[in-house]
């Protein structure tokens, strides 16, 4: 199985720029609402079952890696951010 936290190789510009895009189209409440059912069907709230949850919900990390603040190495961040 793929590491889902080996992201495409994206320059620091390209790395801007892609944060920024994310946080504009998810940021509004419009967007929270369809990153919610994203993160949903992509089991990301719930336990896995099944190989393919699993990728899915890896795919879910993936994905808010490019907010810039969950990333593998960033574990600490993550956690203040939770509590």
């Amino acid at each position: 199985m793929r590491s889902w936290h080996k992201k495409p190789v994206l320059s620091k510009e390209q790395e801007q720029f892609m944060e920024r895009d994310f946080r504009v189209v998810f940021g509004s409440e419009d967007g929270r609402r369809v990153l919610t059912k994203i993160l949903t069907d992509l089991h990301f709230f719930s336990r896995c079952e099944t190989e393919e949850e699993v990728a899915l919900s890896n795919y879910a990390k993936q994905l808010l890696s490019y907010f810039g603040e969950w990333d593998v190495g960033d574990e600490e961040l993550i956690i203040s951010r939770l509590i």
